[in-house]
């Protein structure tokens, strides 16, 4: 077994070893797949090194790890590791989620031992353009894994545990009724209403089949999304341009692959809502969505949406419905499961890392109170 960087020309090359390898691993997710991967590292490698970590046997992969290198700090001295698919500004955060290294479970035990070596190495300044001072790791799919970094981690680097956050999802039972019943009375009367309501319209629920219906629906998303958070005084997820291209970007790639679920309901006639859910080897994933709740508010089309939605993965036969991060009120009502995500940093002790902890609390302090004021200066008036 063998450890090497991968180069970025053979990043764009790897999309069969890395979905081969990614498939015979318990971290398998439509997030660490090669098209997800490429197509993130293609729009934001600005201010980016890549650094794939590769661990190999011949021509067979056994790990690859993706990762990013960042400069931070005051006059960009602080180098910092952390996975391929995050980082991005807070205007801009794509959030991946399930970020994990992708290991062959059967030859862990040999990958992790080289992986560590190979980044201690970097660590003490061994090859200067492998050199990195922390390695930031969120939104991270716990499991062996994490103990497997924390074991042969070198000693004297410390990890400390960042906040957990929670996956809301729904394991997909054989009907929709035994869906119904999983939920709280309140939530199935609202439901059972709901579609009442909807059946007393002329309603249809479309997928896109081609590239040219996705681009028609994710322009009914982007518009309807981009509105509803204007009328609150916020920017929306749209208003960032680099954000903006990625799941544009996105759209070919996934659709190709069949992994890609754009719904649009439109009830006579007019949009309602549009979805853009991943569908990936039975497991749905809700990733952003555009609603009208000017005209349909009654309708409450979220909820709506992704019954419908839910359904329709039942009727498929999917085995999950995934909310993705963040706990809300619809999706705790929708969702009777949470899973863990989870984040730590490891890093070596020292004066210059001290420093820069505190440097980073400094700016995270301002960045804070900047928000604040924003959201003073574009919150409507009440009055």
């Amino acid at each position: 077994m063998r450890v090497r960087w991968l180069a970025e020309s053979e990043f764009a090359a790897a999309r069969a070893p890395w979905n081969r390898l990614l498939a015979a691993t318990p971290v398998d997710h439509v997030f660490l797949t090669w098209e997800w991967q490429y197509t993130w590292w293609d729009g934001f490698r600005a201010g980016r090194e890549l650094r794939l970590l590769l661990a190999y046997d011949g021509d067979e992969w056994l790990g690859i790890w993706p990762l990013v290198r960042r400069r931070l700090g005051l006059g960009r001295h602080w180098r910092r590791l952390e996975p391929l698919a995050s980082g991005e500004r807070e205007a801009e955060e794509i959030c991946t989620e399930y970020l994990a290294p992708i290991v062959r479970p059967d030859r862990a035990d040999e990958v992790w031992p080289a992986w560590m070596a190979t980044l201690a190495a970097g660590a003490r300044g061994e090859e200067p353009s492998l050199a990195w001072d922390d390695l930031l790791l969120t939104r991270c799919r716990p499991g062996e894994w994490l103990e497997s970094l924390r074991r042969y981690r070198p000693k004297g680097w410390i990890v400390s545990p960042g906040p957990e956050q929670g996956c809301p999802y729904v394991a997909l039972p054989t009907s929709f009724a035994a869906y119904l019943a999983m939920l709280s009375a309140n939530t199935r009367q609202q439901i059972r209403r709901l579609l009442r309501e909807l059946d007393r319209h002329r309603w249809t629920l479309e997928e896109a089949d081609d590239f040219a219906a996705a681009e028609a629906i994710l322009a009914d998303l982007c518009r309807l999304h981009q509105r509803r958070w204007r009328s609150r005084g916020r920017p929306g997820a749209f208003g960032s341009e680099r954000f903006r291209r990625f799941p544009a970007a996105a759209v070919p790639r996934l659709l190709e692959r069949g992994w890609l679920s754009l719904l649009r309901l439109r009830v006579d006639g007019e949009t309602v809502g549009c979805l853009y859910n991943l569908r990936y080897r039975g497991a749905v994933a809700f990733y952003q969505c555009g609603l009208d709740l000017e005209r349909f508010g009654a309708l409450r089309p979220g909820i709506l949406l992704h019954t419908l939605a839910i359904r329709q993965a039942i009727e498929r036969g999917d085995r999950e419905y995934d909310f993705l991060g963040g706990v809300s009120r619809y999706k705790a009502s929708l969702a009777p499961t949470s899973r863990p995500l989870a984040s730590l940093r490891i890093a070596r002790r020292g004066l210059r890392a001290a420093l820069f902890r505190a440097e980073e609390r400094l700016h995270q302090g301002g960045r804070a109170v900047l928000r604040r004021l924003r959201r003073g200066q574009t919150t409507p008036s009440t009055s």
